[in-house]
């Protein structure tokens, strides 16, 4: 090779690795800090986007949601109520938004309604999932309903809400239609807002029999308000439990 080749040939080497130099320490100062959303595991993540310093927590990681049950409640005319009762196990884990779906089934197995919604899970929390008047387009009975819960729900770290709300049943009647009430207390020093509360009504074996819910937009601290729960037609005899869940949203508080 000729010297005057070879000495092109270094210069070109020098203006490659020159400019390799630079784009190196370009992409060293102005690279992206590590996220929690860049799809990528890296700032001691235990996954991609997961674990360690990110508020969304690896699936692995979660004890997933227990349901115990699902019940379906006539009100006539091909019209239903219906409810689940799930428990989340896990103390400093929820889920912004789980998705869920019932279905209803009549006597032979058939899917005769479906309905789809969302809700929030809260840390340690047993809840109810509540739906009001599904209408069924078969004309068979519905006699069973099953929810199914979003599969991979994301969850993220939250705390738990303070147990600061009481609800006491302060009376019932059964005609000429069924109506609960309710006090409602706020125990704490803080204002609340947006309460949600679900309630069941069981017989003496404890089978839940009717369900509802309602709205309490505003509790001041200290404050007891009262509720009343309807229902569209009276009941064979009146609940001999009655259990209810208030829910106040903790991705809300924090």
């Amino acid at each position: 090779m000729k010297w005057s080749s070879r000495r092109q040939l270094t210069y070109l080497t020098s203006v490659i690795l020159f400019m390799a130099l630079l784009v190196g320490a370009f992409y060293l100062v102005y690279k992206p800090a590590p996220t929690c959303f860049d799809q990528k595991q890296n700032q001691k993540e235990e996954g991609v986007d997961c674990g360690g310093p990110c508020a969304r927590v690896c699936q692995s990681v979660a004890i997933p949601l227990k349901t115990y049950w699902a019940r379906v409640f006539a009100l006539g005319d091909g019209t239903y109520d219906v409810a689940a009762l799930v428990e989340n196990e896990n103390q400093g884990l929820g889920i912004k938004r789980l998705a869920y779906t019932f279905k209803l089934f009549d006597s032979n197995s058939v899917e005769v309604a479906k309905h789809e919604g969302s809700t929030f899970v809260n840390p340690g929390e047993k809840f109810v999932i509540f739906e009001s008047r599904i209408k069924s387009s078969q004309s068979y009975p519905a006699v069973k309903a099953f929810v199914e819960l979003e599969e991979y729900p994301v969850w993220e770290k939250i705390s738990p809400v303070p147990r600061i709300i009481s609800i006491e049943r302060v009376g019932f009647a059964n005609e000429p239609y069924p109506v609960l009430r309710l006090k409602v207390k706020n125990d704490s020093f803080d204002n609340y807002r947006d309460i949600k509360i679900n309630t069941v009504l069981s017989d003496t074996n404890q089978n839940a029999f009717a369900a509802s819910g309602t709205f309490v937009e505003d509790l001041l601290a200290g404050e007891s308000q009262e509720v009343f729960l309807t229902w569209p037609n009276s009941f064979v005899a009146e609940p001999s439990y009655t259990d209810s869940y208030w829910r106040i949203n903790a991705f809300d508080l924090n």
